[in-house]
Parts: C-alpha cells; structure tokens; sequence
C-alpha cells in the first residue's frame, strides 16, 4: 500500500527541478531533463505554456524543439522553422534570442541539430554566416559548399511565409552585398538565371537584358513571353510585375509600328486599316505606359522610354496622320462610303432596337476605338454576355458638345449664336436635361436621360423600374475626358481610360440585371495623347478660309 501511495503522488523532494515537475504534473523521469533546462522553467508563464504542448509520446529532442521555438515565439518547432525565425532575429532582437538559448541551455542543442541536418561544419555560432552559406548554396552563379538540399529549402519557405518575407527581403539584399551578386551578374548568361529567385538584382539583370534584346531586335516574341512567364511564380515578380507587361506591351508597339503601311488609296483604306489591326499600336502604347507609371521600379526601363516615345510619336501619329490628312484632303464633304456616320447614331443604331424593344445607350466621353476593342472583349469574357463591336465616323470638329448632339435624334444641327453651344433642330443639347428635351421632342417614346454614377447610386428594385419605366434610357459617364482635359491630371488619361472600361462593364451588368436586353455601348468622341510634352515644332500651321469667333 505504501507503494500506490508512492505511485499516485509525488516523491517529496525539495529539488528546484522536482518542485517544477510537480507544479506541471510531469512524471518523475523528467527530473534530470528539468534540471539541464532549470532557468528555462524558471518563469511561471514558461511552466505553464511548456504544459500545454507537453505530449507524452515526445522525445527529449522533440520537447527542445519545442521549447527553442518558444523562445522565437513560433507556432511549429520543425528546424526549417525554427532557423527561419533565427535568421529573421537578425534584423530585431538577436542579441537576446542568443542569451535566452544560452541561458536556458539550448543554444549547443540548437546548432548540433543545424549541423546533423545540413551538414554546417563551421564551428561558430553564427546565425548571419550560416544563411550566408545558405544563399550560397541557393543561387546559381555562387559556389557550393556542401550543405544539403535541405538547406535550399529554408529560403523557399522563408520566402512563402508572410510574416517573414520582409525581413527575407532584407536579409537578401545585405548578403546580395557580401557576395558581390552584382559582379557575378554582369557577364552571365540570361539562360542561367531564368528561374532563380534569390536575389532581387536577378529580375534587374533579367530585364536589363530584355531591354537590349527588344532594342536590338534580337528576341522573337515567343522567346520573351516564354521568359515572362517563367518569371510569373518567383518571389521578385510582383514588384516587377508591371515592368515586364511594359516589355510586353513595347515589343509588340515596335513590331507593328515596323510593319504598318500608310499606302492608302483613300480614306476610308485608311479606317478600315485601323479597325482591322493598327488600333492596336494605340492599345500597346496605352498598356505600355499604364503599366509604367502603375510600378515603383521605374527607372530600370526608361532607356526604352526614348525608342517608344520617337516610334509612336514620330512613326505613327505624325506619319501615320500625314498620310490619313493626304487622303481626307480629296474628299469634298464629311462623308465616307458604307461606313456609319456618327450624326445617324440613332436612326441606324437605335431605332431599328425601339421597333421592337427598349434600349439603353451608355456613352462614355472619350472612350476611343482601342478602349472600345477591350471593352468588348471584357463583355464577351462574361458568362450569357454577347458583344458586337462597330465603328463610326465622328463628326468634325471632334468635342464633346458637337459628339453629344450628334448621337441625339435630330434633323439639324447647329450653333447658338458665337458659343461652341449646339442646337438640335432648335433646342439646346447642353446638358443631360435638355437631352433628354431632345430625345422626348422627337420620339413618342417615355425617354430618360441620367448620369451612369447615380444610377449605379439606387437600389437594385430603383434600378429595376428605371428600366421598367422607359423605352429609350441615355446614361453618361465622363470618367477619361475629364482627366485628360485638366492641365492637373492629363496625364493620369490612359489609368482613367482602364477604369473607365471596367466602370463601362459593371455598369453594363447591372442594367442587364435590371432587366435590360439590348444595351448600345458608344462614344462622343475619341482622343489622341502622346506621354512625352508636345512641343511647339509638332503643331502645324492653320490654314483657313471664312469668318471664325
């Protein structure tokens, strides 16, 4: 009986590491464990935490890991983590970390197993040598030492982890410098590094390469989409994201600027070029930029802003637009054969739907050609959405009071007096309200004009009798052409055109699920910009003839 007594209490020992065994509830073989770990048990908060993970199928060694990642304060106690968190230290409270592990008696356990496992023979207990060791052995321009494939594991998910990604970055560019990484670049082969990830002087060099390889004509498109998309998963990518969409988007300016014809026959050759393929130098050289001013890397990539800007301004705006004024200067009217007018807007476009249903007619100001191809394809990518794209001719000259009236049901247009006011058949266009005063004096129809922002505003059931309440419904939104016409934001105009095709989408969906069928996307007119400051030698001189105001 004296023995069950025994069994089902505790020895009665003064011993520092009994008492802490009893306090746990721990069974008495861990007494001499206690003892080596005595300063580590020495804190009640330690006691108590250490209870919690305390399981006792646990090695001693498991229950050291354990206790190590304590003390970095981490959630798992595998050595990849455990030396991650070292290693992360370096940049906050090493110092302290050091002397807990030495304090409480971890410190030789803690680098005995670094050794078994990686094979670090260094004899110090350096945390900062060691991952220096382990960048080493990681990248591929730098000399081996030995380590186990287990070592290069370490960076991957030290890489992986978002609470300490930061401080790899860091850590990353210091040893960056110890190694000269720099040096090693400068002469090595693009194919060596196309998948490294390591260091972030790799997607310098790599777009540094790319630059001169696009300049020299050296790469074919294949090749570099091939490249970008390796580069896609590595950890560098997102901040460079936007720069290599930049190359993307330069090197298939270049290709279509190189191999644009300006021989037109007439004008209308000229537009019928346009809508089938060279919009698209306009969508690149948008895309170029909007990716260029959206990243914070800028000045790696400004050695090809000079190509861009000379190709696309000179190349194409001015001896694209030479070749369109030699042309336009043959006609004697503002007509062009089978191609749809912007002035028979509604009797071609409209009426022909109103014959049979409602419609609504969204109009962004300023929203060209190019802008329209991606909208429309935004459209298509949406499911049980189909989406037709057209073309008119705007009307001359090309602004919004004239391009608004234009798309109005109308017999004639006109001035109000000396003002760049226009009339439609007598009534004045300015404005959504006399608009909608226009579009009712002409049509038997309940008419609605609204600003495309306070329609988003109402409720869906707001929404829904709208759309209910009126056959014919003009929304407007002045996203792009408000930018680009403020001295202030000018030059924000090709983000504003982006947001402005995402804004055209989401307001195309909700006046679907309003109930809308048939839903006519168009503009009053487009824009030409050019990111470089026009200087005063690209203006041409007028000629005219007649009274102006």
């Amino acid at each position: 009986w004296l023995l069950d007594i025994q069994l089902s209490n505790f020895v009665f020992d003064t011993d520092p590491s009994a008492l802490r065994l009893q306090e746990m509830n721990l069974d008495y073989t861990y007494k001499e464990f206690i003892h080596s770990h005595i300063e580590f048990f020495a804190a009640k908060d330690r006691r108590e935490q250490f209870a919690e993970i305390f399981n006792v199928t646990d090695s001693h060694r498991i229950l050291r890991h354990k206790m190590v990642s304590m003390v970095f304060g981490t959630e798992n106690y595998d050595l990849q983590t455990l030396v991650q968190a070292y290693a992360n230290s370096y940049f906050t409270n090493l110092d302290k970390l050091n002397k807990d592990l030495e304090r409480y008696n971890l410190k030789d356990f803690l680098w005995e197993e670094i050794a078994n496992k990686y094979k670090y023979e260094k004899e110090g207990q350096n945390i900062y040598e060691f991952i220096i060791e382990v960048f080493e052995n990681s990248f591929s321009l730098t000399k081996k030492t030995g380590l186990t494939f287990d070592a290069r594991l370490i960076l991957s998910s030290w890489r992986d982890s978002y609470t300490m990604r930061e401080s790899y970055q860091k850590m990353s560019e210091k040893i960056s410098l110890a190694l000269k990484i720099e040096n090693l670049l400068q002469d090595c082969e693009l194919d060596t590094i196309i998948e490294d990830e390591v260091f972030e002087l790799v997607d310098q060099k790599i777009i540094y390469e790319l630059i001169s390889l696009i300049l020299t004509k050296s790469i074919t498109y294949d090749k570099l989409n091939q490249i970008i998309k390796a580069r896609e998963s590595t950890f560098w990518f997102p901040q460079y994201k936007n720069i290599y969409q930049s190359l993307d988007h330069a090197f298939s300016l270049f290709e279509l600027i190189e191999n644009v014809s300006f021989k037109y026959d007439n004008a209308e050759d000229a537009v019928k070029s346009y809508i089938s393929n060279d919009y698209k130098i306009d969508l690149h050289y948008r895309k170029f930029y909007e990716n260029f001013h959206a990243s914070t890397k800028q000045n790696i990539i400004k050695r090809l802003i000079e190509r861009v800007e000379n190709m696309y301004v000179n190349e194409w705006l001015f001896t694209g637009g030479n070749a369109y004024q030699n042309r336009l200067n043959d006609k004697k009217v503002w007509r062009f054969e089978s191609m749809i007018m912007q002035r028979s807007f509604f009797d071609v476009k409209v009426k022909p739907i109103l014959n049979r249903q409602k419609v609504v007619v969204i109009i962004s100001d300023a929203l060209r050609y190019e802008c329209g191809v991606e909208l429309s394809d935004e459209i298509n990518r949406i499911s049980k959405f189909n989406s037709e794209l057209d073309m008119m001719i705007s009307a001359i000259p090309s602004y919004t009071q004239l391009g608004m009236a234009s798309l109005l049901s109308h017999k004639r247009l006109s001035f109000e007096a000396n003002s760049d006011n226009v009339l439609v058949d007598g009534l004045s266009s300015l404005g959504t309200d006399n608009r909608e005063k226009v579009l009712q004096y002409h049509n038997q129809k309940n008419v609605k004009t609204i600003q495309a922002r306070d329609f988003l505003k109402l409720k869906s059931a707001e929404r829904r009798e709208v759309i209910k309440s009126f056959d014919i419904i003009y929304m407007y939104s002045n996203k792009i052409d408000k930018v680009g016409d403020d001295k202030m934001t000018e030059n924000e105009v090709f983000s504003a055109a982006s947001q402005e095709i995402s804004n055209i989408k989401d307001l195309v969906v909700a006046v679907t699920s309003a109930n809308a069928s048939r839903v006519l996307v168009t503009s009053d007119h487009g824009f030409i910009y050019q990111d470089s400051v026009v200087r005063d030698s690209d203006f041409i001189e007028s000629k005219y003839k007649g009274d102006t105001f």
